[in-house]
């Protein structure tokens, strides 16, 4: 599959698109910021889809990779915690 130039310029619009709104959207969390909480989580949705709508290169796939294999692995050792040992009795004087 061939990547045109339209192709290309469509992608870098939606990009620029989204950067637009991250930005009246950050400005508008920061003017109400004192009197309303924002909802943290949207906001980061936001940041997740600009990151998925750039183009992958071999460096973001493998910053994806490795965010997989973290949680993979931290999902892992919250299923299997690792036995404890007990703590050793002190020795008697008389040994």
């Amino acid at each position: 599959m061939t990547v045109t130039p339209a192709e290309t310029a469509d992608q870098d619009r939606v990009i620029e698109l989204y950067d637009e709104l991250l930005e009246k959207v950050f400005n508008l969390v920061m003017d109400k910021l004192n009197d309303n909480p924002p909802k943290l989580g949207d906001f980061v949705k936001m940041f997740e889809i600009r990151i998925k709508s750039t183009p992958p290169s071999t460096r973001h796939k493998r910053f994806w990779k490795m965010l997989e294999e973290i949680r993979h692995n931290t999902l892992a050792d919250r299923k299997n915690p690792p036995a404890t040992t007990k703590p050793s009795e002190p020795k008697g004087k008389g040994e």
